[in-house]
């Protein structure tokens, strides 16, 4: 069997050792990156959000739990929303296997 060929100059073991050092790479940074974001979001503080959006469907999620915090809008309202939603454009995608609507909203 003839061994195979570099593509695109980048040989067999050249692109396994990178691979290799990616996942090292990630699996050492994961930890430091995860205590960064839990001191930022400590109990008692939350993320704010910045997105701009006023419609409650296509806001981040950060947005929906600060309204839902502050009482401008409760889960059952994003719930429904989302409900409604679902049943206007899941015709058309099919993305919705299952329906749950009723304990959703229990």
């Amino acid at each position: 069997m003839k061994p195979s060929q570099p593509v695109n100059g980048v040989s067999r073991r050249a692109f396994v050792q990178r691979v290799a050092a990616a996942a090292v790479a990630s699996t050492i940074a994961t930890p430091f990156v995860a205590t960064t974001s839990r001191a930022e979001t400590s109990p008692g503080r939350f993320a704010v959000s910045t997105d701009p959006t006023d419609d409650v469907l296509f806001m981040s999620a950060t947005k929906v739990a600060q309204y839902v915090r502050e009482k401008k809008v409760s889960s059952v309202e994003i719930t429904r929303g989302c409900i409604e939603r679902i049943g206007k454009v899941n015709p058309f995608i099919n993305a919705v296997v299952m329906t749950s609507f009723q304990r959703a909203l229990t």
